[in-house]
């Protein structure tokens, strides 16, 4: 995304770290957003055209295989949320 509205996102805090794979030697630049922002930013209705959005909306939208994966996150996360799904692969 190129752009965070303040208001929005004012409650949230995230971070930027650098991890380093040892084993690898690599280091990353990251930046660590709690899931509820995660989620939020996946959930952003602004970036899609009104016709994909209604069918979506709709349980309509078959997506195809080239489709980005942040479409298909966005459409499993209408009925679904990721801190559950961790919750119920810990119970396991």
């Amino acid at each position: 995304m190129d752009r965070l509205p303040t208001i929005r996102w004012s409650g949230y805090r995230f971070r930027f770290e650098t991890i380093r794979f040892i084993e690898d030697d690599v280091e990353v630049e990251s930046v660590l957003l709690p899931l509820a922002m995660f989620e939020d930013l996946i959930k952003d209705k602004s970036r899609f055209r009104s016709q994909v959005l209604e069918q979506i909306l709709k349980g309509e939208y078959q997506p195809s295989p080239e489709e980005m994966g942040s479409i298909k996150l966005f459409v499993w996360l209408q009925s679904n949320s990721i801190s559950s799904l961790l919750q119920s692969e810990n119970s396991e």
